[in-house]
């Protein structure tokens, strides 16, 4: 059954949040107020997937946080709760920086539309572009990073798998061990059996001795 933790609702929370009031400046602006608001609307969209890497990173290191080897019946789904954060953020930081950059793009285009037309098509190109490319650039990020704790966790299985197989090995040694121990005492048991009857016999022996002592000493008298 699709469920979704506590954790994952409000880091997409805050990333959708971000996202709307990101629209929101992007919406207000006009020809009066573009020049100011410039610089803003270049770093909103790598505002928004930067959030999304952000939460990958939050998700990936909560999954690994609580993961033990030794106990994989609980880690894993803490693990996989992680990994729902981690894809979830980055595919709403990628689809906001997308839909945020594309929106901006037509807004700058709309404003400049009375100037050059040519200088407002090649600007909003050159923008476009710059933002793909840093949108491109935290998405490899993501990929990376993501690789390198998926390394991590394929390290810890394989770790995992040689302890339970020195487990496997070490409990075969016990199951011998446990053999030897059993015949051992078995073989004291009869030992000590041996020894009790040599016992009995010797002193049945030295009983009879002493009685033919007795009796030779009884007839010579």
């Amino acid at each position: 059954m699709f469920s979704i933790d506590a954790f994952t609702i409000i880091v997409c929370s805050a990333i959708i949040v971000a996202f709307i009031l990101a629209w929101r400046y992007v919406s207000k602006t006009n020809e009066e107020n573009v020049d100011e608001r410039r610089k803003w609307l270049d770093q909103l969209p790598s505002i928004i997937s930067t959030l999304g890497v952000l939460g990958t990173f939050l998700g990936i290191t909560k999954g690994l946080l609580f993961f033990d080897t030794t106990d994989l019946d609980n880690s894993i789904p803490l693990l996989l709760d992680g990994l729902k954060t981690a894809f979830f953020t980055s595919l709403l930081g990628m689809a906001g920086s997308l839909i945020l950059n594309r929106a901006i793009t037509l807004k700058l285009k709309n404003v400049n539309a009375g100037g050059d037309s040519l200088g407002a098509i090649a600007s909003a190109i050159s923008y476009q572009s710059n933002n793909l490319q840093g949108v491109m650039d935290n998405v490899s990020s993501s990929v990376e990073t993501i690789s390198v704790y998926a390394n991590q966790m394929k390290d810890d299985i394989e770790e995992m798998k040689a302890r339970i197989d020195e487990m496997d090995s070490l409990s075969l040694e016990i199951e011998q061990l446990r053999a030897v121990f059993l015949t051992a005492t078995a073989s004291l048991a009869a030992i000590d059996n041996s020894v009790n009857e040599l016992n009995d016999k010797l002193h049945e022996s030295k009983n009879e001795h002493h009685k033919v002592i007795i009796k030779n000493d009884y007839e010579e008298a």
